[in-house]
């Protein structure tokens, strides 16, 4: 099956148990923009797809800033975690919103994300 294939799945909701497959084609040069719908998406399921495959891009996932800061916002805990991890590995002092904007769920209401934010500010 193909990376559009697997994309195309998920955000048809009929699949998510993609993520190595995907993370694998996109560390081997699949554009990083069929990443967005994932991050966008309404559904919880295929948001979290979309947050676990940015975080273990880490480095690489630069270029999806202004698609993972919103994600701090999220209903989801886990999303909102893997956001901040991921923030913290991707951004740089040229993103000083984003690095911002990972600041503020020190105050989360969730113990997790104030946790993960804490190690934020450590690093």
């Amino acid at each position: 099956m193909t990376p559009e294939n697997m994309i195309e799945l998920a955000l048809s909701g009929e699949g998510t148990d993609f993520g190595q497959e995907l993370y694998a084609a996109f560390c081997n040069g699949f554009p990083l923009d069929h990443l967005r719908p994932l991050l966008r998406h309404p559904d919880p399921a295929i948001a979290a797809l979309g947050s676990y495959l940015v975080y273990e891009l880490g480095p690489r996932a630069r270029a999806l800033l202004d698609d993972i800061v919103p994600l701090l916002a999220h209903a989801d805990p886990q999303i909102r975690s893997d956001a901040i991890v991921t923030i913290g590995v991707a951004a740089t002092q040229f993103e000083p919103n984003a690095l911002a904007s990972a600041l503020e769920r020190l105050q989360d209401e969730d113990r997790f994300v104030r946790r993960t934010a804490m190690r934020f500010v450590r690093s």
